[in-house]
């Protein structure tokens, strides 16, 4: 029917078009991430500018582009307006971008090389924004996949790139199907295009059974969140952080953590974590806190990762850090947020700090919540052999969901297990296929996750060989340019 409808008038393939393009747009974006409509979405913009090539038909797809990103994406991105609508509009010109460039240069573009026109140019659209926007990955077309976990396995070889490439692909080839070009040569490339997708599908599906499978000895992990301290109260506490009050309820905070952290020591936890900046300190404080938590670690034989911020007076920014403190009651690293937030106020530590500890359940490493979008960041912890990533974090309601998408696709990247532990969005446990072995979303109430945790770590070749992948891309682009030119010359 809606084929029919495509194929009907013009006015009301243009019309039919933009509303599904809106539609499906706005279901996959970062507000809701949904893995249908990431696939059709690509296929309904190369019908739309096939169809309706004009300037000013694009300008009209740019505005409902960036339309259904801004609405999808509200409360995601922390934008105050007008901004907000000026940064949607610029994401939504980059997103029609890759399909207007493979529209004006197929044609002049060898045979062989036109179905992967389009991949090409989005991978490397994408692999650049990776790379160069404060925002790192967020947005990336991989995290629309997590529903289909056996095709989001081929991360641990390309990277985000590689699901970027095979939607791409797939809706190149859907297109020039529909467009009636010679059905012989589509329907083979098409077939060539399925054929690719199901053995992706297929050893997706082989390495995720294998590392589901539990390895060696295991270990009880849990991260434990406090909401003793209400999102509201915080302004206040952090503006008055020296007033009788705000010491009593900080310290009812400090009780409310251990004893959390007790009952789970109790229950057999050996790795504890607390979330991102949930334990507010003075600095002047902070060594009594952190001793505290060397006497606990101490008493109950466990490695404790104690996620403060730590509050200087007359200091413009505060310290978001974690303590790791070992079963010997020792301080193993600290460990200062490297990659905050843009605008954000904390210092930022040290880009090149490359935290581990060795323990009986394998290497132990922690970043903090967004350092965990920049897939290059991560990379390196794999190379120096992490075993489990702890990640204190701390969330939003409308970002929840997805952050913990790309802790699944971290771990699948470099074959490691995952610990979130988050205020205010989702805890979870994840294994080296991505797989959810324990998931809590409590939001503003106090919360638990635990997990028993195989520590088996899986080396990949994306943590071997970073964005080859992506450069293979940019390199190809460089060829069939070079053709094209050279053709244009010769003529």
């Amino acid at each position: 029917m809606i084929l029919r409808l495509i194929n009907g008038p013009l006015i009301f393939k243009q019309a039919l078009l933009l509303v599904l393009i809106a539609v499906c747009v706005a279901l996959s974006e970062v507000g809701l991430a949904w893995s249908a409509p990431a696939w059709i979405a690509p296929i309904l913009m190369l019908r739309y500018i096939d169809l309706h090539g004009s300037l000013r038909a694009q300008g009209l797809l740019v505005l409902v582009v960036s339309t259904a990103i801004g609405l999808s994406c509200r409360g995601v991105i922390p934008i105050p307006d007008p901004g907000y609508f000026i940064f949607t509009l610029m994401v939504g010109v980059f997103t029609w971008l890759p399909f207007w460039l493979n529209h004006i240069a197929r044609p002049h573009v060898p045979a062989i090389a036109r179905t992967l026109l389009l991949p090409m140019l989005w991978v490397a659209l994408e692999w650049l924004n990776v790379s160069l926007s404060p925002y790192y990955s967020f947005g990336a077309r991989a995290y629309t996949q997590t529903e289909m976990m056996p095709l989001l396995q081929i991360a641990s070889y390309t990277g985000v790139y590689g699901i970027t490439f095979l939607l791409g692909w797939f809706a190149t080839c859907v297109n020039a199907f529909i467009a009636n070009n010679d059905r012989q040569v589509v329907l083979r490339q098409l077939s060539i295009c399925a054929l690719v997708i199901s053995m992706v599908f297929i050893f997706g599906a082989y390495r995720q059974w294998s590392l589901d499978k539990p390895v060696g000895t295991s270990v009880r992990l849990a991260g434990v969140t406090s909401m003793a301290i209400t999102d509201d109260e915080i302004p206040d506490i952090v503006a008055n952080t020296s007033s009788a009050r705000t010491q009593q309820i900080l310290a009812q905070l400090y009780d409310d953590l251990f004893e959390m952290s007790r009952n789970e020591a109790v229950a057999g936890a050996k790795i504890i974590a607390w979330p991102e900046a949930n334990a507010i300190v003075e600095a002047k404080d902070e060594i009594k806190l952190i001793s505290r938590g060397a006497e606990f670690a101490r008493a109950y034989e466990l490695y404790l990762f104690m996620s403060l911020v730590v509050l200087e007076e007359g200091a413009e920014k505060a310290v978001n850090k974690t303590v790791v403190v070992d079963p010997d009651g020792v301080v193993a690293y600290e460990y200062v947020k490297a990659r905050p937030v843009p605008g954000e106020p904390v210092v930022d530590g040290d880009d090149d700090q490359l935290p581990v500890i060795d323990t009986p359940y394998g290497r132990l490493s922690s970043v903090i919540c967004f350092d965990l979008d920049s897939p290059a960041a991560i990379r390196k912890l794999a190379a120096v052999g992490v075993d489990l990533l702890i990640v204190p974090a701390a969330d939003w309601d409308e970002v929840a969901e997805y952050h913990h998408r790309m802790a699944q696709v971290r771990a699948i990247e470099n074959g490691f297990s995952i610990l979130r532990v988050s205020r205010n969005g989702v805890s979870s446990a994840i294994n080296a296929s991505g797989r959810e072995l324990a998931y809590t979303r409590a939001g503003k109430a106090s919360s638990t996750v635990t997990a028993q945790l195989s520590l088996s770590r899986q080396p990949t070749v994306y943590s071997l060989i970073g964005d080859i992948f992506a450069l293979m891309n940019l390199i190809g682009l460089g060829f069939v340019f070079t053709a094209v030119l050279r053709a244009r010359v010769s003529a």
